[in-house]
């Protein structure tokens, strides 16, 4: 009997909102937010946009996970979003346009540790 060996890190949580007020023409800043329990264990974070669970044939994000300060952060796009190491917080804003804001159905996330191993995934459905 075999195993997937999964990373050591538990995420919990998704979550995902408009960070402001959306408007019929401009592009749409999405907060994706999650917990995370290991910071310290994870390298990199994956978030898809789908018509589909588990799909990203509207759009994908990466992110890393880096050292910031005495605690942790996620760094997406030149911004540095700091994990609560407290309450295991942690997010990022990416940007859609209006067209993917409107096409995807899911979002799922899963993050890739130091040794190359992933955590477990989580994903949403925007119905």
């Amino acid at each position: 009997m075999t195993s997937a060996q999964q990373a050591n890190i538990q995420l919990l949580d998704l979550g995902v909102e408009p960070a402001e007020n959306i408007s019929q023409s401009s592009d749409v800043q999405m907060e994706v937010f999650f917990k995370i329990d290991h910071p310290d264990l994870a390298q990199t974070v994956f978030v898809d946009f789908g018509t589909t669970q588990n799909g990203n044939d509207i759009v994908s994000f990466t992110a890393q996970v880096v050292p910031d300060g005495s605690g942790y952060a996620i760094s997406y796009n030149g911004t540095n979003y700091p994990v609560n190491i407290a309450t295991y917080q942690a997010k990022f804003v990416v940007i859609l346009t209006q067209q993917q804001y409107h096409d995807f159905n899911f979002i799922t996330l899963k993050v890739q540790d130091n040794s190359g191993l992933y955590a477990n995934t989580l994903s949403l459905g925007s119905n």
